[in-house]
């Protein structure tokens, strides 16, 4: 077993240093663009995965505000690389766009939510007039 993770860790390291750069990805400053907000999009859709997971039980709902806020940065991200370069890639940034109004509803509703079912005690201060009675 340890001769065959070593020999998995020898060829892994060997096709590193073999690796060749993508430039034919990157045309011109358009395509990179592109390719980027493409390859930004592959990164988060796991992070909107765990983000709808959250949504189901209660008790993590008002955490998926931090991942709504890193799907607004990256609506903003790929509308810079997408809108007015290839138009037809739009719903690359609705992907975004939807999975941040998403959690934003649910974070902030469940938020709000917890503030108004707090049930509060009303304690009433001693003073003279109370101890005289």
């Amino acid at each position: 077993m340890k001769k065959l993770s070593l020999l998995l860790i020898i060829g892994l390291c060997a096709l590193t240093l073999t690796a060749q750069p993508a430039s034919a990805m990157c045309a011109d400053e358009d395509s990179c663009g592109v390719f980027g907000a493409t390859l930004f999009s592959l990164i988060c859709a796991p992070l909107y995965f765990i983000g709808f997971v959250l949504m189901i039980f209660p008790v993590t709902r008002p955490f998926v505000v931090i991942i709504g806020g890193f799907a607004a940065l990256g609506t903003v991200a790929v509308g810079i690389n997408i809108i007015g370069v290839r138009n037809d890639l739009i719903w690359i940034m609705l992907l975004h766009l939807l999975s941040s109004i998403a959690f934003f509803v649910v974070g902030i509703k469940s938020i709000l939510s917890a503030k108004e079912n707090k049930s509060y005690v009303v304690v009433q201060i001693p003073t003279q007039e109370n101890e005289n009675v």
